[in-house]
């Protein structure tokens, strides 16, 4: 009859798995407490982004534009667009005018032929912009003229039941097709040699050249000085040459003689004022004012340090950089922004770290640190593994092998022992039969092991055993 103190082998493999599955269990509780926390890291993270971006937008509501189109300060020509912009403003010219803006000239829609008028039509320019009107014989709104195929150039002369078409004067083809004849080029006009040949379409006409005066044909020299016919300026003297006239601008002023402008000692550099100064051009003098960022009288001017100064709008973790007239913001290490915001750079989330793969990486305000993972050794940077088992820092069974692996380690009971191998109890190899004593021999459990002993009246190892012969047996024999 068995010993009932003594579980069953099937019993105590029941107990072995419900063990291993309340630890499993318990694992699968750890990691959703860990996804929970890192989600929730998260979540705070976003709302600090949303409160930093909220400042950085009511510190540009603090600076106001000035529209310099509503309140009339601007450059811009009459015949211009003034499009206000944050800080300046941006000149355009009016449809039919061409320039920068701030001059605008008039553009000829009909002589750079940009205009939609009838190919039967004649075009006129007016000031920005432009008319059509149908050409005689032709009828409609000037864009859409309706009568005859004859040419824009010819006479139509009707006959019965048909018509006819000539050229216009100063006009040769078929009439249907005119094309201008150019008397200039064919030399068959009568204008003066001191006088320009235009042609014109179907004509041509004789303009005096500059410096003369009469019908084109016939020409003399102006003397434009005395006339008072020139275009030199106030501030220019007038001397009067065959055909024409020069301007020299008065001492003082400069210019091409036709327009003559007080000298500006500012852009030509004759002034004194100290390289870091604004020049002020006035008439027949100037004045020299420092330029934002430095101090002095203007013709001696010396930076103003912001930085020390404490006069920057530098963010607290930034570094304020003084520099000639100014000064930069530039963020700490650790930090991001423009300089003048500057927020934390998480170099664990965005993996700018040089924790080893086998640490942890820990943020902190404008930098991070790294903890070795458990099971390793190092500054963080740099981890290696802990040998649990040479250095003794195993919690194995004094009764169990320890098993080195990276970051951690397990233990496996010895031969002889059962366990999960940080608990480990003697196997008693004779009551649970998997002994290889002698059925003539006992079995006599030890830690770890078991020896066999021989049966009274056997001999042998044990494991093998054989029966001994007694006195009277043995005569017997004999």
């Amino acid at each position: 009859m068995s010993d009932p103190t003594i579980e069953s082998p099937s019993r105590e493999n029941d107990r072995r798995i419900l063990i291993m599955l309340t630890v499993f269990i318990c694992l699968i509780a750890v990691v959703i407490l860990v996804i929970a926390a890192i989600m929730l890291s998260l979540i705070i993270s976003r709302n600090n982004d949303v409160d930093d971006d909220a400042k950085g937008s009511k510190l540009d509501a603090a600076v106001q534009d000035i529209d310099e189109c509503e309140t009339s300060i601007h450059s811009c020509d009459v015949n211009a667009f003034c499009n206000n912009t944050i800080g300046s403003y941006i000149c355009t010219c009016n449809p039919g005018y061409f320039g920068n803006g701030k001059s605008c000239l008039d553009i000829n829609e009909c002589t750079t032929n940009v205009h939609n008028c009838d190919a039967n039509a004649f075009c006129d320019n007016t000031d920005g912009s432009y008319t059509c009107a149908c050409s005689p014989g032709y009828t409609g709104n000037g864009t859409s003229c309706a009568g005859h195929n004859c040419d824009a150039n010819a006479f139509c002369n009707n006959t019965q039941g048909s018509y006819n078409c000539t050229c216009s004067p100063g006009y040769t083809g078929n009439g249907t097709s005119c094309i201008d004849i150019n008397e200039c080029t064919t030399n068959i006009h009568n204008c003066d040699a001191n006088a320009f040949c235009n042609n014109t379409q179907g004509s041509y006409n004789c303009t005096c050249s500059p410096g003369y005066t009469g019908n084109g044909t016939s020409c003399i020299d102006i003397n434009e000085c005395t006339a008072n016919v020139h275009n030199c300026d106030a501030n220019a003297f007038c001397n009067n040459t065959e055909g024409s006239y020069k301007c020299t601008c008065s001492p003082g002023y400069d210019g091409n003689g036709i327009s003559c402008t007080d000298i500006n000692e500012c852009t030509t550099n004759v002034h004194n004022c100290d390289a870091n100064a604004f020049c002020n051009n006035t008439q027949g003098s100037y004045n020299c004012t420092c330029s934002p960022g430095y101090t002095g009288n203007g013709t001696s001017c010396i930076d103003i340090n912001e930085c020390t100064a404490k006069v920057h709008n530098c963010d607290a973790n930034a570094f304020c950089n003084n520099t000639q007239g100014s000064y930069n913001c530039t963020c700490s290490p650790g930090y991001t922004g423009n300089g003048t915001s500057c927020i934390d750079i998480n170099e664990c989330t965005t993996n700018v770290h040089n924790c080893d793969a086998n640490a942890f990486c820990n943020n902190t305000q404008g930098s991070y640190n790294c903890t070795c993972s458990p099971g390793y050794t190092g500054n963080g940077t740099s981890c290696i593994d802990i040998n649990e088992c040479t250095a003794k820092v195993h919690n194995c069974d004094a009764n169990a092998f320890c098993n080195n692996t990276q970051g951690s380690y397990n233990c496996t009971c010895s031969p002889g022992y059962t366990g999960n191998g940080t608990s480990c109890i003697d196997i008693n190899e004779c009551t649970t039969n998997i002994h290889n004593c002698d059925a003539n021999a006992f079995c006599n459990n030890t830690q770890g092991s078991y020896n066999c002993t021989c049966s009274p009246g056997y001999t042998g190892n044990g494991t093998s055993c054989i029966g001994k012969l007694s006195c009277l047996m043995y005569l017997k024999l004999f």
